[in-house]
């Protein structure tokens, strides 16, 4: 089948990914971009996937000395609380300027309708993506820049996307762009070189997923990570894509959750010992688990908090011995540390007032950034969050109000933040602002 709806059954994964095709070709953008179907028979076929069998062999960089986390039936600590146990903490209600941060500002775009971004880093290198409305359409536009936020590589148009923001990811030596277009599921690799085409490839069979119901994350071996609720029959699913070794299929089933609730707005990240979700459950509360790289469970699904409330934005960052997990609840952005096993290390911590937290690991911890009142107007703010919890104070990143989530970057010892921001009193339309600055402010007291 080509371009259209992809019938699967709940358990085969496998089929339902790559059974149907990649999707038809299409016209790239303006750019020169082009597209290429996955072809049906790059994934192995089977029977129907067992959820508690491996869904495949591990890559080799999946494959390692770790060793994956076993199931543990100790409870966590006393002192930690139960799940539906008070947040601690007040959160930050001290805000220090980013003065003597060595910062440096630039321009990434302008005249922009949308205000969706995303950004990538590694060291001395920033990708950086927004969406240009178009009539009818809109498009990725894609930069790159270095980490003193100067423009190596002129913005270049990579796709047309669907009403929702891309997802960029350092993969490799490559970046890797994400997103949901008319054909499903899409990627693509963008270039700094304007000449070269962009080859957009599509998972066309995930398509009808909602965007908030799809969490992606880079694996160690360079491919994407995705959670998802496709053809997981209730659960969820778990599957790589996108490889960067062209030897591996286009897409591979990993496994299912086995005791998910209506699971809902998933997060999850992939590190040497396997793979780690967490998500919204229909009574409201929190749960997360740890599959191994074969795509076992190493326990049933742990409730992370429980109780009534408004839970919105889950994240979820690697961490030295684990994960930090952070999501927005009444008004706030809370966090709270896991263990290897995916299993609570800490107390449910506030870190301050705000909405559209952003995470990603650094030094053992997390940055986390939110748009927050800092008693005058709401900025983007953040502060570095470690293993006995958020410090003291947070940065104020910005001194306008981001229109939209800011999203952060860490680029060797920098740290980069990009947001939308008014142009000016009377032009309504959004510039995309980058701002790196030294990482060392995010240790201090």
């Amino acid at each position: 089948m080509t371009g259209g709806r992809c019938h699967v059954g709940a358990l085969i994964l496998v089929a339902g990914l790559m059974g149907c095709g990649g999707g038809k070709s299409s016209q790239g953008d303006s750019a020169g971009s082009t597209t290429t179907s996955v072809p049906p028979n790059s994934a192995p076929s089977g029977p129907p996937i067992d959820p508690s069998a491996s869904a495949g062999q591990p890559t080799a960089s999946q494959s390692s000395s770790v060793t994956p986390p076993t199931a543990s039936s100790e409870l966590p600590p006393s002192d930690l609380g139960p799940p539906n146990a008070a947040a601690v903490g007040n959160g930050a209600s001290e805000f220090a300027s980013i003065d003597g941060c060595k910062v440096q500002t630039a321009t990434a775009a302008e005249y922009l309708q949308r205000g969706e971004l995303t950004i990538a880093g590694r060291p001395n290198q920033i990708g950086l993506a927004w969406l240009v409305q178009l009539k009818g359409r809109a498009q990725i536009g894609f930069g790159g820049f270095d980490a003193e936020a100067r423009q190596v590589a002129r913005p270049r148009g990579v796709a047309s996307a669907r009403e929702n923001a891309p997802h960029l990811f350092a993969t490799g030596d490559d970046w890797t762009l994400a997103w949901f277009d008319d054909e499903g599921l899409a990627y693509a690799r963008p270039k700094y070189a304007l000449q070269q085409k962009i080859e957009v490839d599509h998972l066309s069979s995930v398509r009808d997923v909602p965007p908030e119901d799809l969490a992606l994350a880079a694996a160690p071996d360079g491919s994407l990570l995705a959670a998802s609720t496709f053809g997981a029959g209730g659960q969820l699913s778990l599957f790589l894509f996108a490889p960067i070794d062209t030897t591996q299929p286009k897409a591979r089933a990993l496994g299912l959750t086995k005791t998910a609730k209506g699971p809902r707005k998933p997060a999850a990240l992939a590190d040497a010992a396997g793979y780690m979700m967490a998500w919204l459950e229909t009574d409201g509360s929190i749960a997360a688990t740890r599959l191994n790289p074969e795509g076992r469970e190493a326990h049933p699904a742990t409730t992370i908090v429980s109780g009534v409330g408004e839970r919105t934005g889950l994240t979820m960052t690697p961490v030295k011995d684990g994960a930090l997990l952070v999501w927005t609840e009444s008004g706030e952005i809370r966090a709270r540390a896991l263990d290897a096993n995916a299993m609570p290390k800490s107390p449910t911590w506030r870190v301050g007032k705000g909405k559209w937290a952003t995470t990603v690991s650094r030094n053992h911890g997390a940055v986390v950034a939110w748009v927050g009142s800092t008693g005058i107007d709401e900025q983007l703010v953040a502060m570095q969050i470690g293993p006995n919890g958020p410090a003291k104070k947070a940065l104020k990143i910005t001194s306008t109000k981001p229109e939209a989530p800011g999203v952060v970057a860490v680029v060797g010892d920098r740290v980069a933040f990009a947001w939308p921001e008014n142009m000016s009193a009377t032009i309504t339309s959004y510039r995309a602002v980058l701002r790196t600055l030294d990482g060392r402010c995010f240790d201090a007291p």
